[in-house]
């Protein structure tokens, strides 16, 4: 398994080399890899790179993974922000968790689009719910 992971990885950069900006579309990491690395582990595995950062930026190219990623980043500098205000949240502790989660999680699945999306939504409601949560603890401690 980890070397299949390995060759993933490894040609899913090189056909990425390719076309870096806009990548080749949404669901075509297999028939791309059939197309230019037909000998390459998609023979013996025909899925979606098990990497999701790979795999977006192979459909989407850098473009679409700072636009996919995007939200993520604001939330890491809400938790960063409320980390460093001088008022302490009970719950600060979970924005580096759930953060540390997704790029775990992201690192070793596929991107599976339909399903992965509404988690993320969830996610990120979820944090955004703790950071209101957070704003109204801090404004009734300014008052």
């Amino acid at each position: 398994s980890l070397s299949v992971r390995q060759d993933m990885i490894r040609q899913g950069l090189e056909i990425f080399h390719m076309n870096p900006w806009t990548g080749y579309g949404a669901h075509t990491g297999v028939h791309v890899m059939h197309e230019y690395l037909p000998g390459g582990y998609i023979q013996d595995f025909p899925f979606e790179i098990h990497n999701a950062y790979l795999q977006i930026a192979l459909e989407s190219g850098i473009i679409g993974v700072v636009a996919f990623f995007f939200p993520f980043l604001i939330m890491a500098r809400r938790g960063i922000t409320i980390a460093l205000h001088r008022y302490t949240h009970k719950k600060i502790w979970f924005y580096p968790f759930l953060i540390e989660v997704l790029l775990v999680y992201y690192m070793i699945q596929p991107h599976s689009g339909s399903l992965g999306i509404p988690l993320l939504g969830v996610v990120l409601a979820f944090i955004s719910s703790l950071h209101y949560g957070y704003q109204k603890t801090s404004a009734k401690h300014i008052d």
